[in-house]
């Protein structure tokens, strides 16, 4: 991730943000709480989210630090900034308000951005039909590494090649073949892989990837 440092329009940020979106709170007298955004009232600058009921979060709130870190993700952005709390309740459910985050930024996630991964896939060359099987061990929107079974199949592509790269998502049970450019070879755990540029005529197979990407992004931001 990388941050821009700009201070964005708040406004349309929290009208974007829908009911039900992951808010992750950071200080260090609670840690770390995972709440849903509930909503927000502009003309008095605050927001809300949901509270749990655990055991002592009463008193670990009325004891917690000025300013707490707010965190959550919209349209492939982490927004962060700092608040602090104003009120909460438990009755007739809980519920935390907090003041409209101060100097709110964004850390754009970048294009090259690659998550580590493992699904069974294939390299053939842009004009045939049989795939060299092997690993792809990362992902990005634009890109793939992919490790080969069998090391010697590398010598039949070359750099600057266009192949067709076929990704196996096992649990989401879909196959893509997404036509991509061989870009280097390298060694990994003493295989022999290549990084894959996608082509930009697959728009549709890299539309999927970037949502599978994001997803993957999200799920490391909020597990820690």
């Amino acid at each position: 991730m990388k941050f821009n440092g700009l201070s964005l329009k708040k406004e349309q940020i929290f009208n974007s943000l829908k009911p039900g979106t992951n808010i992750l709170l950071e200080d260090k007298s609670f840690g770390k709480m995972i709440e849903k955004f509930v909503g927000w009232h502009p003309d008095h600058s605050f927001l809300i989210t949901t509270l749990k009921p655990i055991p002592g979060i009463k008193n670990t709130l009325d004891n917690s630090s000025t300013f707490i870190t707010i965190k959550f993700f919209l349209e492939g952005k982490v927004y962060i900034g700092k608040t602090s709390i104003l009120h909460y309740t438990f009755k007739p459910t809980g519920l935390l308000f907090l003041k409209e985050p101060i100097n709110l930024e964004n850390a754009s996630i970048r294009k090259t951005e690659r998550v580590k991964c493992s699904f069974p896939g294939g390299v053939a060359h842009e004009k045939d039909n049989k795939f060299f099987p092997g690993v792809i061990i990362d992902l990005s929107e634009g890109g793939a590494g992919f490790v080969f079974k069998n090391p010697w199949h590398k010598e039949q592509f070359k750099i600057d090649e266009k192949v067709k790269l076929k990704i196996t998502f096992l649990l989401q049970e879909k196959e893509l073949i997404i036509p991509s450019y061989i870009k280097r070879f390298f060694y990994n755990n003493g295989n022999i892989g290549i990084g894959l540029a996608f082509s930009p005529e697959a728009k549709e197979e890299i539309e999927f990837i970037k949502k599978f990407v994001i997803e993957i992004l999200e799920y490391k931001i909020f597990a820690g």
